[in-house]
């Protein structure tokens, strides 16, 4: 895991092109605009550092070839990495439902005894999406239209094993206005 985190930063200072004696521009010196090195760096369309408005987040985004699969993957940044400085809080927990333990629960139980996707089909009914690696058989199945406020996600790692995720799905419109008056 270290070794990933080490490869995307190396990846992120060739990308950007960037030094540790540039790191921090001249422009901006110590006590000058909060996050200025990190705002300038998302907006430059090159960059591999994006702003998602919506979720008030920066993230690093990379290409990820798996499988036979090249798939942009996002990990959302909590920090400078530029200047250690804490980022922005994201608005996540305010547009998307946390999992309920019961819920998470019930279908971990359910699916135990699952040992392949196509057990689960058998379990759950037909996924709302199916991911497959270049006409092999399914990697994994999404859930989305499950009853509760979950989206469960089932995947086949590389040594067979079958993995569920669980993710809260996105909340109502009401829901989000209550959970910004509680603000």
């Amino acid at each position: 895991m270290k070794t990933t985190y080490l490869c995307a930063f190396l990846i992120l200072i060739q990308i950007t092109h960037l030094s540790w004696n540039s790191a921090v521009p001249a422009e901006a010196p110590l006590g000058s605009e909060p996050l200025h090195q990190i705002k300038k760096i998302a907006a430059d369309p090159k960059s591999p550092i994006k702003f998602d408005e919506k979720m008030n987040e920066y993230l690093l985004v990379y290409k990820s070839f798996e499988g036979g699969v090249l798939t942009e993957q996002e990990w959302i940044l909590k920090y400078c990495p530029f200047t250690g400085e804490k980022l922005p809080l994201s608005k996540r927990s305010g547009l998307f439902a946390e999992p309920r333990d019961q819920d998470v629960k019930k279908y971990q139980k359910l699916l135990s005894g699952a040992k392949t996707l196509a057990e689960i089909e058998k379990i759950l009914g037909q996924p709302d999406k199916i991911y497959e690696m270049l006409g092999e058989e399914p990697e994994q199945f999404t859930y989305n239209s499950l009853p509760e406020d979950i989206i469960l996600i089932v995947k086949r790692v590389k040594d067979g094993r079958i993995v569920l995720n669980f993710t809260g799905k996105e909340k109502k419109p009401s829901e989000k206005s209550q959970q910004t008056n509680k603000k």
